[in-house]
């Protein structure tokens, strides 16, 4: 979705009897204009629901969480006003509530106790990105509400398998390990690979990001608060390449603690990839889906093969 409309087309063909709306966020602001607009097209999912459908919402999540308060956004409350609204987060406030979590980084599993009416359930899903929980989440509401038997849903979660390139984790060598995130990027899910490689137990931590689209008159402040994140990240190292870039590399560059990079081009970053000699390195790649970042990841595959 990046226009007014095409979600009520979806709707309309499936009459669904529960959504899920997991995050309002700015990707395809660019079109939309503001994130109350994104939030207004998203709820066309609802359209053509029945009424008392259930309908689970991120209670993390800034605009979702103030739907019945906001009055910018009041035709959205509306809209709830004859369904059953289920929240799911983080915080107590939600319904359905994710505790201890935690993520595993060697196991490549993220480990969390989620509480939901009278059930209770230890989880452990496949990945490494903490906002697997919230998936996961609106997962274990739907399974109470169709009573599904709790072993079946365990079963299930550990059959869960990411599409290509959305934090796909690959131990290119005995040292080396490339995280491959480059399906696609906005603010928040850079933000997230930026946090997951951060963490990772290596001791070299390197990003190397590009530019997100679709971000209309947001771009360069995005961007630059890429740069701020990276800033106060982690890492120990992080490459920036495409012109937009700049805006986030230089905020980034001011750093202390990290190497900081720029490159125009992927063939000019290619130049200095080669010129590294890292062991213990994980490598974290994200950029939107235009700019063909896999390449890299294809790159350090061949560049590392055999050690």
């Amino acid at each position: 979705m990046d226009h007014f409309g095409e979600i009520d087309r979806t709707s309309k063909v499936a009459t669904p009897d529960i959504a899920c709306i997991m995050n309002i966020g700015i990707c395809h602001i660019e079109y939309l204009k503001t994130q109350e607009n994104i939030m207004r097209a998203k709820f066309e999912i609802l359209n053509h629901m029945k009424p008392n459908s259930l309908v689970i919402l991120n209670g993390d999540d800034k605009l979702l969480s103030s739907v019945y308060t906001n009055k910018e956004v009041e035709d959205c409350k509306h809209m709830l006003l004859d369904k059953e609204v289920v929240y799911i987060g983080t915080n107590s406030d939600c319904d359905c509530v994710a505790k201890n979590i935690n993520v595993d980084y060697e196991k490549n599993e993220v480990h969390a106790t989620l509480k939901y009416l009278d059930s209770t359930l230890d989880v452990k899903i496949p990945g490494v990105s903490i906002h697997l929980i919230y998936p996961t989440l609106a997962a274990f509401v739907i399974a109470c509400k169709l009573n599904m038997d709790v072993k079946n849903f365990e079963k299930g979660l550990q059959m869960y398998s990411r599409t290509p390139m959305r934090m796909e984790v690959m131990n290119v060598s005995e040292s080396i390990t490339v995280v491959d995130d480059t399906y696609n990027a906005n603010p928040d899910s850079m933000k997230s690979l930026i946090n997951a490689i951060s963490n990772w137990n290596k001791k070299n931590k390197i990003c190397i990001l590009g530019p997100m689209r679709e971000l209309g008159n947001k771009e360069k402040t995005s961007h630059e608060e890429i740069g701020k994140y990276v800033l106060n990240s982690k890492l120990t190292s992080c490459i920036f390449i495409g012109d937009i870039m700049e805006y986030a590399y230089n905020i980034a560059k001011q750093s202390n603690n990290l190497d900081v990079r720029y490159f125009a081009t992927k063939e000019k970053a290619y130049e200095y990839l080669k010129t590294m000699n890292l062991e213990d390195v994980v490598f974290g790649l994200k950029a939107s889906r235009y700019y063909k970042f896999e390449e890299i990841t294809d790159f350090l595959k061949q560049m590392y093969k055999n050690e």
